[in-house]
């Protein structure tokens, strides 16, 4: 039996799979191994310079936290869905998200000014919570890639993405 010179042969479910974990894998190794390097290099420099950047991205979880909010949970049924529209979704959530980090990052000035802290330290703090408040808005984005088995994409747009971030740090 012949196939029509346009249509490919089916691709087998293993090679499949393995195919989209080995995206995933690369995308979430390559962060990990390029912030973990950063940390390394950065409490080579000093210990005020980690310190900082420590609360900074301890500051920056709470703001994490309060952005991401079940937001995963709440798209990956709803554009799974037969009759989803994709971009409505996604819209929608990440007005929501961007509401929240503003919100969240009003309230991270007033506590950072109710403790005193001096204009560079708050500074630094309010842009990694931001970074780390952003990147959560990202990861609802993303949720669509995988959605849609689009794990290559995925792959593609973060790891340039996290590079930059690293060399800029």
């Amino acid at each position: 039996m012949t196939t029509p010179a346009n249509q490919k042969p089916a691709a087998r479910p293993l090679n499949f799979l393995a195919k989209r974990f080995g995206y995933m894998l690369a995308a979430q190794w390559g962060s990990g191994i390029l912030t973990g390097a950063f940390m390394i290099l950065l409490a080579r420099t000093g210990a005020g310079e980690l310190g900082l950047i420590s609360l900074g991205l301890a500051m920056g979880a709470f703001v994490s936290m309060a952005t991401g909010a079940g937001f995963e949970d709440y798209l990956v049924p709803r554009l799974s869905a037969r009759r989803a529209r994709p971009r409505a979704i996604l819209a929608e959530a990440l007005v929501l998200q961007l509401g929240l980090l503003i919100a969240c990052l009003v309230v991270l000035l007033l506590v950072c000014s109710t403790l005193g802290y001096d204009p560079q330290k708050r500074l630094i703090v309010m842009l990694l919570a931001a970074g780390t408040g952003l990147q959560t808005v990202i990861r609802s984005f993303f949720v669509l890639f995988r959605v849609l088995g689009r794990q290559d994409t995925e792959m593609a747009i973060t790891l340039p993405g996290v590079l930059a971030g690293s060399l800029f740090g």
